[in-house]
C-alpha cells in the first residue's frame, strides 16, 4: 500500500491505494485519436523556484481563447492522472471536459513523475506548499494565450477539493467556478483520520474488539499529536500506544492490522500533523465568491457525507450564490465510483473510473453556468 503521508492538512485519502496493477486499461480510459491537442508543459512555483511542475495542457479544437479548468488531484505524491488499480481519474475528467470545450491542466505533484522536488523534503511540506503548487497552475493558465483569463475554473478531488476552494477564495484569483469532488472544508487532519479509521474498520467487518482498539489508539494518540512539541517523544508515545492496543485484539486480526497501526504512528507523530493541529481551519465556502458545485457520495469512507454535507450546505446557504449546487449521491465511494462497501480495494473490481451520474451532473452544471 502506498500510504499518503504528505497532505497532512487534509489527508482524506490516508488509506487509499494510489497504485497501478498489471492488466488492461479501464473502459473509460481515453484512447486516441483525440479531437483536441494535448501538450506537455511545465512551470515554476513562485514560493520555491526549484519546484518545476510538469503538466498536461489539453486545448479544444477551434479558435480560442477557451474557458479552462485546473484539475487538482487528491492526497499524496502522485502523478497527473492519479492512477490506482489501472484507473486514471484525472485523465478521464480532463478528456470529458476538453470534449465539451474546456482547456484543462493537470499536473504531477512535486517530486512525482516529471516534476522536480524543490528545496524541501517531502516530510517538510506544509499545506501552504501544496496550495502554492496548485495555484501556480491557475496562474499558468491565466497567462496562456489560448485561455480566456476571465473563465478559469477549478476542479479538485479529495484534498484537492479543499485546496481548490481556498485558491478560488484568494484575492485576485477571480475564479470562474469551483467544483469539489469527494471533499470537505474546515476539518482538522487528526479528526479526519480518526473518523476514516472508524468507518473503514466497520466496513471491513472487524471484530468489536478490533474496532475498539483502533478507536482507542486514535483517541489516545491525538493528544500527543496536538500537545507534544518534541517529535521524538511524540513518536515514542504514539508507538507505545499502538503496541498496547494491538495486544488487546486476536492474533489473526493483529497480523492484519499491525501495518496500518504503524503507518499511522508515523503520520500522527509527524511534524506536519503537529503543526497542522495548531492552525485554525478555515471554512473557505464562507469566503468564496464564485459558484460552487459540491458532489459527495454516501459510500465515502474518507469523507463521511453524513457529517460534511450538512456543514457545507449550511455554509453555502450563508454565503448564497444562486448558481451553486450540492449533491450527495447514493452508492458512490471516495474514488467517485458506484461501489458496495466503500473500501479502497474494491476499486480493483470496479470497471468504471468515474460514475456517469457524476459526469452528467458536472456537464449540465457547466452548461447552465451562464444561463442563470
Amino acid at each position: 500500500m502506498r500510504t499518503l503521508f504528505y497532505n497532512f492538512a487534509f489527508l482524506i485519502c490516508l488509506l487509499t491505494n494510489f497504485i497501478t496493477v498489471s492488466g488492461q486499461e479501464r473502459p473509460q480510459t481515453p484512447v486516441p485519436p483525440f479531437p483536441y491537442q494535448s501538450i506537455e508543459v511545465s512551470y515554476v512555483v513562485k514560493t520555491d523556484t526549484a519546484v518545476r511542475l510538469a503538466a498536461s495542457l489539453t486545448i479544444p479544437e477551434g479558435k480560442g481563447p477557451f474557458p479552462a479548468v485546473l484539475i487538482i488531484g487528491g492526497s499524496g505524491q502522485v502523478t497527473r492522472d492519479q492512477p490506482f488499480y489501472n484507473h486514471k481519474t484525472m485523465w478521464v475528467l480532463a478528456d470529458f471536459l476538453t470534449r465539451r470545450g474546456f482547456a484543462t491542466l493537470r499536473f504531477d505533484d512535486r517530486g512525482a513523475g516529471k516534476s522536480t522536488a524543490g528545496t524541501k523534503k517531502q516530510s517538510e511540506l506544509l499545506e501552504a506548499d501544496l496550495v502554492a503548487d496548485a495555484a501556480a497552475g491557475f496562474d499558468f493558465l491565466k497567462q496562456h494565450p489560448s485561455i480566456d483569463p476571465d473563465k478559469i475554473g477549478i476542479i479538485g478531488h479529495s484534498a484537492g477539493a479543499r485546496q481548490g476552494v481556498e485558491i478560488a477564495s484568494q484575492e485576485g484569483r477571480n475564479a470562474y467556478f469551483t467544483i469539489m469532488l469527494a471533499g470537505a472544508v474546515e476539518s482538522f487532519p487528526h479528526d479526519i483520520v480518526a473518523h476514516q479509521s472508524k468507518l473503514m474498520n466497520k466496513a471491513a467487518g472487524r471484530s468489536a474488539a478490533a474496532q475498539k482498539a483502533d478507536s482507542s489508539f486514535m483517541a489516545r494518540s491525538i493528544y500527543y499529536t496536538i500537545n507534544e512539541p518534541s517529535y521524538e517523544k511524540r513518536k515514542m508515545e504514539i508507538r507505545r500506544i499502538a503496541d498496547e492496543e494491538l495486544q488487546t485484539i486476536s492474533v489473526p486480526e493483529r497480523e492484519v492490522m499491525t501495518k496500518g497501526f504503524y503507518t499511522r504512528v508515523n503520520i500522527l507523530s509527524s511534524e506536519q500533523f503537529h503543526k497542522a493541529a495548531q492552525i485554525k481551519q478555515e471554512d473557505w465556502l464562507l469566503k468564496i465568491k464564485c459558484p460552487v458545485l459540491i458532489i459527495n457520495g454516501d459510500l465515502d469512507l474518507n469523507v463521511d457525507a453524513k457529517i460534511y454535507i450538512p456543514k457545507m450546505a449550511a455554509s453555502l446557504k450563508r454565503n448564497y450564490n444562486k448558481k451553486s449546487s450540492l449533491y450527495m449521491l447514493p452508492g458512490i465511494n471516495h474514488m467517485l465510483q458506484q461501489g458496495k462497501t466503500g473500501l479502497s480495494e474494491e476499486s480493483n473490481e470496479i470497471e468504471e473510473t468515474i460514475n456517469p451520474r457524476i459526469l452528467d451532473i458536472i456537464g449540465k452544471w457547466l452548461s447552465n453556468l451562464e444561463s442563470f
